[in-house]
């Protein structure tokens, strides 16, 4: 009886440290070479701005001169109006837009994240040169880095001084 149950426990340890090993297999990227894998960040909780009567609303476009190794972003977009949100717009399947998993908006500092679009996840972290987002005497008034992840592994960044353009919607 002694046996039956150690080699019992022993099917149990080996099949639970399979599947663990598995799970982890499955969920890493696979990387060649002496490359590293750079993770995705966790999503943090999403940000709800309220009005407070105090708080200057702004919803921007912002642009670089070119999105090196991102050749499908076309431009981000930021808003504290109403939900903090942003976004990436890209050419992928008819411009689609990579929207916010999660937002962080602390005065003129913002960072996001963005949910899945063709396997690709962007990242942005930036910082408005004035609390005054648009800043129409400041072409550029938005200092940020814009990151793209395909399956986990981050595969391009970009940074510089974003462009200000007002969100129009045209049908």
């Amino acid at each position: 009886m002694g046996l039956i149950g150690i080699g019992v426990f022993l099917a149990i340890f080996f099949s639970v440290t399979a599947m663990a090993w598995l799970q982890q297999t499955d969920a890493a990227p696979s990387v060649g070479g002496s490359a590293k894998a750079v993770w995705e960040p966790d999503p943090e909780k999403p940000a709800v701005v309220e009005n407070n009567g105090d708080e200057d609303y702004h919803s921007g476009w912002y642009m670089l001169d070119k999105f090196a190794g991102m050749d499908e972003v076309m431009m981000i977009a930021i808003s504290n109006v109403g939900e903090a949100n942003g976004g990436v717009f890209t050419t992928f399947e008819n411009y689609g837009f990579a929207e916010k998993a999660w937002i962080k908006i602390d005065g003129n500092h913002v960072k996001f994240g963005t949910k899945k679009i063709n396997g690709v996840r962007y990242r942005f972290e930036g910082t408005f040169f004035s609390a005054s987002w648009s800043d129409r005497e400041r072409e550029k008034p938005l200092y940020g880095t814009l990151q793209k992840f395909v399956k986990g592994k981050k595969v391009a960044e970009v940074s510089g001084n974003f462009k200000y353009s007002e969100p129009i919607c045209s049908l």
